[in-house]
């Protein structure tokens, strides 16, 4: 598995790994307007696949917003996720971001609180992240 920080990905991402129904002309412009996209890969030389995805929005200076984070079923379950959301905090923290929010199904938010990201009170939908 790799990970992947630029354009290349913009194509893959509707074959890939959907997370949502949207008509790919507008994956494109939500993608082509993203701070940061970032591409899970498995490497294999012959057929490469994206098998996990993030981007995020912002001013890329203080503050930033995580969006449609998203692992294959396939590949659930074995810490992918977690890389995936070190690999953006690190890259968000390259370009001096100090805060960082996200929105999230209620049924996965909890992973977030597992991984030190700060729940909204009500713990359903919200999570943020401050620099040290």
């Amino acid at each position: 598995f790799f990970f992947q920080a630029e354009d290349g990905i913009r194509d893959h991402c509707v074959t890939g790994v959907q997370t949502c129904a949207l008509p790919i002309w507008r994956v494109r412009k939500a993608l082509q307007h993203s701070l940061l996209r970032v591409g899970l890969w498995r490497h294999d030389p012959r057929l490469p696949r994206l098998v996990g995805f993030a981007r995020c929005t912002g001013d890329g200076v203080v503050e930033a917003t995580v969006w449609d984070v998203a692992v294959h079923p396939l590949y659930q379950g074995v810490g992918l996720g977690k890389q995936l959301m070190d690999y953006v905090i690190v890259h968000l923290r390259e370009m001096g971001v100090e805060q960082v929010s996200l929105y999230a199904d209620p049924g996965v938010v909890e992973f977030y609180g597992h991984q030190g990201w700060e729940l909204e009170p009500s713990q359903r939908r919200c999570a943020f992240w401050y620099a040290p």
